[in-house]
């Protein structure tokens, strides 16, 4: 009789052991959930809200342009040409910098959040971009002097309004549950950035242009240059998010 409870005694501590290890797996699983959905958003968010302080550093000079040709010509005064130009120019050497930015956050949510032992790898890096080029620019002056500036305008490369690209953060790791054996686990997360306004609005739906002209004709509205209509952006996750 004590042989069999002896026994009995071993598997309940076996399967306790068991069942911890099965909790502390689930655990490690939800967290590198999480992790992924995290990443993704937080990647997606820095990249609108860098569309969006582009477009409003560009506010701050291209105010002062006045009626636009048909190509990528606009008056200005002489006596704004240097401001202009420094200002446009500072914000196209800024590029690089707001698109590390995005980068930079994917490490910082690893590093806060990840578990010893997880990687955090990008699928596709297209969150990671900013998707928009900086245009030259002609000035004209009210003696007819023209000057091309760099950076006088921006033109986006996504094609539709939406910034569209989807972008999938896998969390990869592994779990020590006891000598030698060792838990694999494997979470995802896809997501998405979109045009965040009312397109049932019809000052949206005649004259949206997805916050970014795809050319110089959409960055022109009747005599005024206004590139950047609604340059505001939302992140969310896909339906499908946790799928591979």
């Amino acid at each position: 009789m004590s042989g069999m409870m002896l026994l009995i005694s071993l598997a309940l501590i076996s399967l306790g052991w068991f069942w911890g290890d099965v909790g502390r797996g689930i655990l490690a699983s939800e967290k590198a959930q999480t992790m992924a959905d995290v990443s993704v958003l937080s990647s997606f968010r820095m990249r609108g809200e860098a569309l969006r302080l582009i477009s409003e550093r560009w506010w701050d000079y291209g105010a002062s342009f006045g009626e636009p040709g048909t190509t990528p010509r606009v008056f200005l005064p002489s006596v704004e040409w240097e401001r202009v130009e420094r200002k446009a120019g500072d914000l196209k050497r800024a590029l690089p910098g707001y698109e590390g930015r995005i980068t930079s956050v994917i490490k910082v949510v690893h590093d806060a959040n990840g578990a010893q032992g997880t990687t955090l790898n990008t699928i596709d890096p297209s969150a990671s971009r900013l998707g928009v080029v900086a245009e030259p620019l002609v000035i004209e002056d009210e003696n007819g002097n023209q000057k091309t500036i760099q950076g006088g305008w921006f033109r986006r490369l996504w094609s539709t309004p939406h910034p569209s690209g989807n972008s999938q953060h896998v969390v990869r790791g592994s779990l020590s549950v006891r000598q030698g054996v060792n838990w694999i686990f494997q979470q995802a997360a896809l997501g998405e950035l979109v045009w965040d306004v009312d397109e049932n609005d019809l000052a949206i739906k005649n004259h949206g242009n997805g916050g970014f002209p795809l050319s110089w004709k959409e960055a022109v509205l009747g005599k005024s240059l206004q590139p950047h209509r609604y340059p505001y952006y939302r992140a969310k996750l896909k339906k499908d998010s946790h799928e591979i």
